[in-house]
């Protein structure tokens, strides 16, 4: 997975797309997730404070709103 790097073609998903990211992240920095949504022309990112790499199950209720927010937004 640490070869496979398609960055160069995320400038072409126009697709809404939202993002979860755990601020307290040790396998995944913040910093990576807030680089994937800006490289994303239709992005969007939620930041989960006071979880860390599971934010679905550490915070489900911090996750749960954003996500149906955005799906009730797409219709």
């Amino acid at each position: 997975c640490s070869t496979f790097d398609m960055r160069d073609k995320l400038a072409g998903i126009e697709l809404p797309t939202l993002g979860v990211a755990a601020e307290g992240d040790r396998m995944i920095a913040h910093k990576h997730s807030a680089g994937l949504a800006d490289s994303l022309v239709n992005a969007r990112l939620v930041s989960i404070a006071g979880s860390g790499h599971y934010p679905h199950l550490e915070r489900t209720s911090a996750v749960e709103k954003p996500i149906a927010d955005f799906c009730a937004a797409l219709v």
